[in-house]
């Protein structure tokens, strides 16, 4: 029986919901239930691959560009008769330091990397969905969670606090068909640049008389290509 009072829960652990479009569910063992539970796909799992990838790719660049900020690099010496290029042998020996300080800072950021396992890629699907969506219960609960012990295929064991600071959930996104949309992005940066190349082109075929006649009457600087 309609009540208008009466406001109708239209989420909820029997609404239905998906690993992408997850229903808001306020219980703790129903919320852990559905996220045990739910379908994740393997277009899930490679994307979660994926962007936890490219997330410790950029990682690792940020390192060595964190370590240039603060040692720059070693700058020639004026120019001699002995040294034409400025590169001393001083110099030389700096810059072989700076590149091995440098790889250390990124081999210490790639300590960090993680194996995503083929065995347990959908179960780190599920502790990330879980959380990443504990906003929905009480603080207390979600406390709790976060302390919970889980045991992925590979054999690893932790909770999944620990998980999310080893696999960093905080810190990217999820990014569906990353490598479609780069790939789709290359192709128009490429196609915007051909477009103004033929355009160029074109008005240098076209114009290239009138071009020649004005430089003979002064007045090319008249003349607008676009």
């Amino acid at each position: 029986m309609i009540r208008p009072e009466s406001p109708i829960e239209l989420s909820g652990p029997n609404a239905g919901g998906t690993y992408r479009h997850p229903p808001r569910i306020k219980d703790v063992d129903e919320y852990v239930q559905f996220w045990a539970s739910v379908t994740i796909t393997d277009e899930d799992c490679e994307t979660f691959g994926d962007n936890y990838l490219a997330h410790r790719d950029q990682q690792a660049g940020a390192a060595s560009a964190a370590f240039g900020q603060a040692n720059p690099w070693p700058q020639n010496a004026p120019k001699s008769k002995k040294y034409p290029d400025g590169v001393t042998p001083e110099i030389a020996e700096a810059r072989r330091i700076w590149k091995q300080g440098r790889d250390m800072a990124v081999a210490e950021e790639r300590e960090k990397d993680q194996v995503v396992y083929t065995v347990s890629s959908r179960d780190l699907c599920r502790l990330r969905g879980m959380w990443t969506f504990r906003w929905q219960l009480d603080k207390e609960d979600a406390a709790l969670l976060e302390q919970q012990a889980f045991v992925l295929g590979d054999g690893r064991q932790g909770t999944l606090a620990d998980f999310a600071r080893m696999y960093e959930f905080d810190q990217y996104d999820v990014q569906y068909n990353a490598k479609k949309r780069a790939a789709e992005e290359e192709a128009a940066r490429l196609a915007r640049e051909t477009a103004k190349a033929t355009k160029d082109a074109a008005f240098w075929t076209k114009d290239s008389a009138s071009y020649l006649g004005a430089i003979n009457t002064n007045q090319v600087s008249q003349m607008n290509p676009y």
